[in-house]
């Protein structure tokens, strides 16, 4: 199956309401997609998405990888550039490096995985793996707001909290009541719509209390995933553990910094758990992880990305490597459009083992998606119908959200 066509579109997607996390606020998605055609018209898509942290840099640095590399892929044979994908892109250069180069390797898989199936008929699962499953638990993101960010210490705003006052501490005005309000209706609504775990992206240990106590007294079913993204110190964790109501977090995800010299405790009070997730940057540390855990307790789970672990078929071998460590796996997309959320779910279908409930409701986030069938958040997805990928280019939307220059 000869290429004859690459196409690169990027774009910036904007988010139905601003997102603001402990790094950064969100309001738009910026990347691009690569189009792969046959002769004959049969088209492979792959999203280029680097990781939302690594900065409008590397969706450029990717998109200049895949277009240098287009002389290579026209008249290449996709079969073979798949199989010679892991010396993609070449080992030693300054572009193998660059943030935008994992973006670049993912997209590329994934146009080619798409193209190969669309080829032969089937659905890209079938050339991922042989998991037998029809689809994936998801999880659901919900929002804090700044306005219920607290502005007071630690220790008087648990007091607070211990003593009934669930108006954002330190902030108890008509906004923080209104954020705290926005976040009770978004998880009533995550609980009725039947998902078990919502996530919420938190600043200081205080705010992850005020959200878990909003979100539990409005859904009393609802287990949280807090995520400080890295920005927590170890005394942090340990008081939010000592805080936090027993039961209502199923996960701390990556609280400390990758980089951080801190080491938290094998045990936490209350029995709270800890996953990872930018610590997971390969096999290499999942296994690392893994014998961690056994030795420690700690990790109890990770959080792969397809963009931060290299690609869907690494993804794959991390997900079967954290099984045989016996710790829980989930995977998470990161703001792409249906087009990752839909490669994200054929490769979570094709594991053997299976994952935890998985981040897959970031297409919901978005304004406008340029793919159809958009691929709204559900506690159970199943990839689209269809062969390869199951997705097809929305190209009204996408001329409406490409950047050019």
């Amino acid at each position: 199956m000869t290429i004859r066509r690459v196409r690169i579109v990027r774009w910036r997607l904007p988010l139905r309401q601003a997102f603001v996390t402990s790094r950064v606020q969100n309001v738009g998605r910026s990347g691009g997609v690569l189009v792969l055609e046959t002769g004959s018209g049969v088209r492979g898509l792959g999203e280029i998405a680097p990781h939302p942290h690594a900065g409008e840099s590397a969706v450029g640095q990717a998109i200049d990888l895949l277009s240098g590399a287009s002389s290579t892929l026209i008249g290449g044979d996709a079969g073979r550039l798949l199989a010679e994908m892991p010396r993609w892109p070449a080992a030693g250069t300054a572009l193998e490096s660059a943030p935008g180069s994992s973006a670049a390797t993912l997209a590329l898989e994934s146009a080619l995985i798409d193209l190969l199936a669309r080829e032969q008929g089937v659905p890209a699962f079938s050339v991922l793996g042989k998991g037998g499953r029809s689809g994936l638990a998801a999880t659901r993101l919900l929002a804090i707001e700044a306005a219920m960010v607290s502005t007071v210490n630690t220790q008087r705003g648990a007091a607070a909290l211990h003593a009934g006052r669930v108006v954002a501490v330190g902030r108890p005005d008509a906004r923080a009541r209104g954020a705290e309000s926005s976040l009770a209706v978004a998880a009533v609504q995550a609980a009725g719509e039947g998902f078990s775990i919502v996530k919420i992206k938190v600043f200081t240990p205080l705010d992850a209390l005020l959200a878990i106590r909003v979100v539990r007294r409005a859904a009393p079913g609802l287990c949280l995933r807090i995520d400080p993204n890295g920005t927590w110190s170890a005394n942090d964790v340990r008081w939010f553990a000592e805080e936090v109501e027993p039961g209502a977090v199923d996960w701390l995800e990556q609280p400390l910094a990758p980089d951080s010299k801190e080491e938290l405790p094998p045990r936490l009070a209350n029995g709270l758990k800890i996953a990872l997730d930018e610590s997971v940057q390969g096999v290499a540390d999942v296994d690392r992880l893994g014998r961690l855990a056994k030795m420690s307790g700690s990790p109890s789970a990770l959080v792969l990305k397809a963009v931060q672990v290299g690609g869907l078929r690494s993804l794959l071998m991390c997900g079967e490597m954290s099984a045989a460590h016996g710790l829980r796996f989930a995977l998470s997309t990161g703001f792409e459009s249906s087009l990752g959320v839909a490669a994200l779910l054929h490769a979570g279908v094709a594991m053997i083992s299976e994952p935890a409930p998985s981040g897959l409701s970031m297409a919901d986030w978005l304004e406008l998606d340029p793919v159809q069938p958009a691929l709204p958040p559900r506690a159970w997805m199943a990839p689209p119908p269809g062969v390869g990928l199951g997705v097809e280019l929305d190209e009204a939307v996408l001329r409406r959200v490409q950047v050019r220059g």
